[in-house]
């Protein structure tokens, strides 16, 4: 296997989850890569390991001073990539061994553009979930069940570990810049790919184990997290389907400020972009995975 894979880590307040996120990378992919490291303006001294050069493991660090949020440090860190595909990767996750091999064959597809693995929980055996989709118009999403063994198409997959062909993802202009903090960033994606006329896969064979936490190492802002779902929406959705979305999400903390953000934001220039380039509507996913709202 000849390609160059560039497997890219944003972190931020990761502690020693993200030594053992690039051992496992290390000792489990069987390509030629390198692993890229966004420090996303952390405090907690986790890549100092790197920095200072006691890092046994090639590695590539970049440290942001001021946090990009997750859409934007994985750009930045693609940005710098020289692999023929692009994996973005959490920063405490563990892998088994050759995981890599399948997910690059599935990848290599023309008419697929995101490829990802079967989710665990870190510690807890059996796959969580494969692959997800929105479940009502409060943008609340849910973990698919396994359909079969081989590869197979699927509404989204979440953005822990998602892989690209290079050429792809800077083809689509990467993850949306304009998304802020986290959350959402990973769906829009997936949805932007469909509509554009490309597969987004799960390969179920292979099965990986995420860190679940009760609380995240840095400052979650309910403000980002419904500025993203207003994006998402305003980007894709047709005026009817997006009402039903505001209607049923305007009761949310710092919904008004959010709506004030987008409303004054690049989102109705970029919408008109995106309707240019795209080949399927919103309609036409829904109808695809059987979801309606």
């Amino acid at each position: 296997m000849s390609e160059k894979v560039s497997f890219i880590l944003p972190s931020l307040n990761e502690g020693d989850n993200l030594y053992k996120t690039i051992k496992s990378l290390c000792d489990t992919s069987t390509c030629d890569y390198e692993i890229i490291v966004i420090d996303n303006g952390s405090t907690d001294g986790s890549t100092d390991f790197i920095e200072n050069g006691n890092c046994d493991i090639p590695t590539r660090l970049f440290k942001i001073a001021n946090p990009l949020g997750v859409a934007r440090a994985r750009n930045f860190g693609a940005a710098f990539a020289e692999g023929d595909i692009v994996v973005f990767v959490d920063a405490h996750i563990v892998f088994p061994y050759d995981w890599i091999t399948p997910i690059i064959e599935v990848v290599q597809r023309e008419d697929v553009g995101i490829v990802a693995p079967a989710v665990s929980a870190w510690g807890a055996p059996g796959a969580l979930g494969f692959g997800m989709h929105w479940t009502d118009a409060t943008l609340n999403v849910e973990w698919l069940g396994k359909q079969c063994e081989d590869p197979y198409a699927v509404p989204m997959l979440p953005g822990l570990c998602q892989a690209f062909r290079w050429d792809f993802f800077h083809e689509i202009d990467g993850f949306d810049t304009g998304m802020v903090g986290y959350g959402t960033e990973d769906l829009e994606i997936c949805l932007r790919t469909w509509l554009l006329g490309y597969k987004v896969f799960i390969v179920p064979e292979i099965e990986i184990s995420h860190l679940f936490r009760a609380n995240a190492p840095y400052d979650l802002h309910w403000t980002d997290t419904v500025y993203n779902m207003l994006r998402a929406t305003y980007a894709h959705f047709n005026s009817q389907r997006a009402d039903r979305v505001i209607a049923e999400i305007k009761s949310l903390p710092y919904f008004r400020e959010a709506y004030n953000l987008i409303r004054d934001s690049d989102i109705w220039s970029r919408r008109r972009s995106l309707e240019v380039k795209r080949i399927f509507d919103d309609n036409w996913f829904f109808d695809k995975f059987g979801m309606d709202f």
